[in-house]
């Protein structure tokens, strides 16, 4: 086989993979979520595009010893936020969004149906948590050490 054929054949290759790969990196770029942030009574909290379409949002999910918003005091989690001009319903609050944030009470609005693994874990200054009927699923650990609930848990 002629050397300049083999190369031509491998240079052909390499383009088409690269050509790929580039496709492929901005199908994963229009679908990565968007982060955005919203302040609500003078709490700024951070939020994810859930769906766009549906108009739909969540409170960001943390990392280990990162919350998506950390944040103090009282705090009251909207049912609406707007991100730019684009209104959008609240309905979950994402793993480790509070996660050892200084809170002391949480209200969680009836547009929330599920709270994620470890959300609000090692708030030890939560006291009180305002749960509507609304919420359909509280996952492992959400309210884990939190050591000063009491009577302060409406459900």
């Amino acid at each position: 086989m002629d050397t300049t054929k083999l190369t031509f054949k491998t240079n052909k290759i390499l383009n088409m993979k690269q050509i790929l790969y580039f496709l492929l990196s901005l199908v994963n770029f229009t679908a990565s979520a968007q982060d955005f942030t919203y302040t609500y009574k003078g709490q700024t909290l951070t939020y994810t595009v859930l769906d766009e379409a549906a108009g739909t949002c969540k409170l960001k999910n943390g990392e280990y010893l990162k919350p998506g918003s950390n944040v103090s005091g009282n705090v009251i989690i909207p049912s609406d936020v707007k991100n730019g001009t684009v209104t959008l319903k609240v309905t979950e609050i994402g793993e480790l969004a509070f996660s050892g944030s200084s809170l002391t009470s949480v209200v969680i609005p009836n547009s929330i149906t599920s709270i994620g693994n470890d959300a609000f874990n090692g708030c030890s200054s939560l006291t009180s948590v305002e749960i509507p009927n609304s919420i359909t699923s509280i996952s492992n650990g959400a309210f884990f050490c939190m050591q000063r609930f009491e009577n302060n848990l409406y459900l």
